[in-house]
């Protein structure tokens, strides 16, 4: 018995077996989930704490509320929890508003049904220029997809991508 259990979902030995020749991958007894898409994983309650490859069969769907965050930011369909939130603040330098986006294997992320907009792992490698005037608006720009944003402090933020406004949120 491996008493691993992957978005609900029990795992057999030889799986497990399967996962540690192919990946290097050996888990202990717990209780995890994995997103398929972005290959994002973590344990059960909690955030992401590693990147596995992405499109591995393990598991069942992804459960929204696998991590049992609070934030209403969903990310390939699981709620962020409010420190996943901060660290994706502070890694694009603008809010991360309540909504639906998407994220591949690639760091390529976007607003669900939309283009990518940024690419998060070119962010966390320093690809991306914020700036602040003070007063609390702030202008984003990433320099790998040509796309960027600003904000007014507030809830209201425009994103403009190489062709002019992709989309705009707030009052």
């Amino acid at each position: 018995m491996s008493g691993v259990y992957i978005n609900g979902v029990y795992h057999f030995e030889e799986t497990l077996q399967l996962l540690e020749r192919c990946y290097g991958i050996r888990l202990p007894p717990g209780r995890y989930w994995y997103d398929a898409r972005s290959g994002c994983a973590g344990y059960e309650g909690q955030g992401t704490c590693a990147l596995l490859p992405a499109g591995l069969d393990i598991g069942g769907p992804l459960p929204p509320d696998a991590s049992r965050g609070t934030s209403r930011v969903f990310l390939n369909g699981r709620q962020l929890t409010q420190a996943e939130v901060l660290y994706l603040m502070g890694l694009t330098g603008g809010p991360i508003l309540p909504g639906r986006y998407w994220l591949d294997a690639n760091g390529n992320a976007g607003m669900e049904g939309g283009p990518a907009l940024v690419n998060l792992a070119q962010l966390a490698r320093g690809g991306s220029n914020r700036w602040s005037n003070g007063d609390g608006t702030w202008t984003w720009n990433n320099r790998a997809t040509g796309n960027s944003a600003s904000g007014d402090g507030g809830r209201n933020i425009a994103v403009f991508g190489p062709e002019g406004l992709i989309s705009s949120q707030g009052d």
